[in-house]
């Protein structure tokens, strides 16, 4: 067994036992987005909503344990830092890493037409949705599909992503405990959700937005 092997055997081990409870929940705690999350599934669950809660959690929880492997394997090899994929994912990090957009333009708007047929909330609806989210995770789980550094974020960007942030986060909690209780609507104190549901009410708003979602997942899963 070379050096080299020898390293990454090590450094994932390493990386296994920091993303254990104890180093995710270290790890996830000191990241602005997971607390997000966690908080939001908190507001999710009291707005009688579990289902939703149980996703942004899992996603909390999945983001941790990313985080508890980076702050171990730093400086490390992308390989030797995330492992190396199944080959079926392999083969298809490395089909999307050399795609366009205009190479999936047309599955993503037949996708997004068919499924937005669907009533809100069906078995089928919710499974497509579950099984492109779930895809994303996968292709994405073993890190970036390409080794180019991202530009950093400009301070002013940063600054007005926050206040988009906490213009929407204030709007929701406000109108939320404004509502004549947790669990029931009101177009008096709108919530996002509750201001969503005239589009999503329909088939081409759902196929709108779930072309829309498509497209800003995608434009993620390159980065």
């Amino acid at each position: 067994m070379g050096e080299s092997e020898r390293e990454a055997i090590a450094t994932r081990a390493r990386a296994a036992e920091a993303a254990g409870a104890g180093g995710a929940f270290s790890a996830g705690i000191r990241e602005p987005i997971v607390v997000c999350l966690l908080l939001a599934a908190t507001f999710d669950e009291l707005s009688g909503n579990p289902l939703h809660s149980i996703v942004l959690v899992g996603t909390a929880v999945a983001l941790s344990i990313v985080r508890a492997r980076e702050r171990v394997t730093t400086g490390a090899r992308p390989e030797t830092q995330w492992g190396d994929p199944p080959p079926l994912l392999a083969r298809m990090r490395s089909a999307i890493d050399r795609s366009s957009i205009p190479l999936l333009l047309l599955p993503a708007v037949g996708l997004a037409l068919v499924i937005g047929w669907f009533d809100r909330y069906s078995v089928i609806a919710s499974l497509a949705v579950a099984a492109v989210g779930v895809t994303a995770i996968a292709l994405s789980w073993h890190g970036p599909l390409h080794d180019e550094p991202l530009e950093p974020v400009e301070p002013v960007g940063k600054v007005l992503w926050a206040l988009v942030v906490v213009a929407l986060a204030g709007w929701e909690l406000t109108n939320l405990f404004l509502q004549p209780s947790l669990t029931t609507d009101s177009w008096a104190h709108p919530t996002l959700s509750v201001l969503s549901d005239p589009v999503l009410g329909s088939p081409i708003g759902r196929s709108l937005m779930l072309f829309a979602w498509l497209r800003v997942g995608w434009g993620l899963l390159r980065r």
